[in-house]
């Protein structure tokens, strides 16, 4: 299958994962979250390859990926609900 996957305890998005998602326009990004803590639900986000350069691209102008190069949430995001499978 054509998907870049990561694993996480939370929602993570990084600048690496969007310059992957920029190099394979054909590929979905995976992020399986297995909390330890917080709020953040087990299960992963299966998002189209545009769904989640968009997502990232609305984080990148932000004071955390300016500094860190990364955003993080220990909710689902509204934006990202339909993407999300519980586990």
């Amino acid at each position: 299958m054509n998907e870049i996957e990561y694993f996480s305890t939370r929602l993570y998005v990084t600048q690496l994962m969007y310059d992957e998602l920029v190099a394979y326009p054909t590929y979905d990004l995976i992020i399986n979250t297995s909390p330890k803590k917080g709020n953040h639900p087990r299960g992963y986000y299966k998002m189209p390859n545009n769904v989640a350069r968009n997502f990232i691209e609305s984080k990148q102008g932000a004071y955390n990926w300016h500094k860190h190069q990364n955003f993080k949430q220990d909710s689902i995001p509204k934006s990202l609900q339909d993407y999300f499978i519980y586990l």
